[in-house]
């Protein structure tokens, strides 16, 4: 497994995840990093595109962050 921060297969990104998306990644546990980035590499492998992947990474990272306050 590579670090997150230098990227994350199936996220919908080139390259790296940009900062904001990383500082957020940052702020959860291991276990929930790891589970949210297998979630969107089963998206990935049904067919949805990078660009829908993008827009719903944030959002599955976005709702991780709000269910740990």
């Amino acid at each position: 497994e590579r670090d997150y921060r230098e990227g994350i297969s199936g996220d919908g990104h080139r390259g790296p995840a940009p900062p904001e998306l990383v500082r957020k990644l940052s702020q959860l546990d291991e276990n929930t990093r790891n589970r949210l980035i297998h979630e969107i590499r089963v998206i990935r492998d049904k067919g949805v595109s990078s660009e829908e992947r993008k827009v719903l990474f944030v959002k599955m990272v976005d709702k991780a962050l709000a269910q740990k306050r």
